[in-house]
């Protein structure tokens, strides 16, 4: 969490750390666990990781509408999501590929929009960037389905819903080396800078058949290990709920 001080990073470990010793850790993701090991030891930390509503998900997809190609984000607006490497991202693809259109799904506070849309106007992006603002998640899951590629270039992150439910949308993914669920070849591209962002975004942009190929891929790994009836079982195992 670099958008707060060495103090209160400090202030949290301890916190962590003494919260360790009195019981157990779910960790929501592979990285997550990682660090939550440093704290208490594999004994005490278990996996379970994020899920989402598959089915109700899909009933929100619908068939591209025609238009021009559209680069999407989805989240809060927060340091966390790296809003500045986006908008990097967008002017950088103009360049190239003029007719495209850039969505930010999702709001945030008023200081960190205001820092948002400073940016775009800076680069006289006015025209082609757009911000939703806050929507139930049911538009949420309309406007993911519009998208031709989805971009999370985060900073720091667990295991990202929006991605899930992107990739259940049958949608590519292009994510910071903190998105675990993306397999990169597979069902999108990890960019490990944003020169790589650039460049793993404009080659699927410029070629619609390994976008299908990837989301059809994605569909498939959120289906097998994103589900939530997983998540429902895996929490009720480590509680000691009893099954019916």
């Amino acid at each position: 969490m670099t958008d707060v001080s060495r103090f209160a990073r400090t202030v949290y470990f301890v916190a962590e750390w003494v919260a360790s010793k009195i019981g157990h850790i779910i960790a929501n993701g592979p990285n997550e666990a990682r660090f939550a090991r440093q704290l208490a030891g594999p004994e005490k930390v278990h996996e379970c990781y994020n899920a989402i509503d598959i089915d109700r998900c899909m009933l929100k997809s619908r068939q591209r509408m025609a238009g021009p190609l559209r680069v999407v984000t989805c989240g809060r607006i927060t340091a966390a999501k790296y809003p500045e490497a986006f908008v990097r991202l967008a002017v950088r693809l103009s360049g190239a590929l003029p007719d495209l259109t850039y969505v930010w799904i999702g709001g945030g506070e008023p200081g960190a929009t205001k820092e948002l849309l400073d940016l775009v106007r800076q680069h006289s992006m006015q025209e082609k960037f757009h911000i939703t603002g806050w929507l139930s998640q049911d538009s949420a899951w309309e406007q993911l389905a519009q998208a031709d590629v989805v971009v999370h270039y985060s900073r720091w992150d667990v295991l990202p819903t929006s991605v899930l439910e992107s990739m259940a949308l049958e949608r590519p993914v292009v994510g910071s080396t903190t998105v675990d669920q993306i397999i990169h070849g597979d069902t999108g591209f990890i960019a490990r800078d944003e020169d790589q962002l650039y460049y793993f975004v404009r080659q699927l942009l410029e070629d619609a058949e390994l976008r299908a190929r990837f989301g059809s891929r994605a569909r498939q790994i959120t289906e097998e290990r994103y589900a939530l009836s997983r998540l429902i079982g895996e929490l009720e195992t480590v509680y000691g709920y009893p099954r019916s």
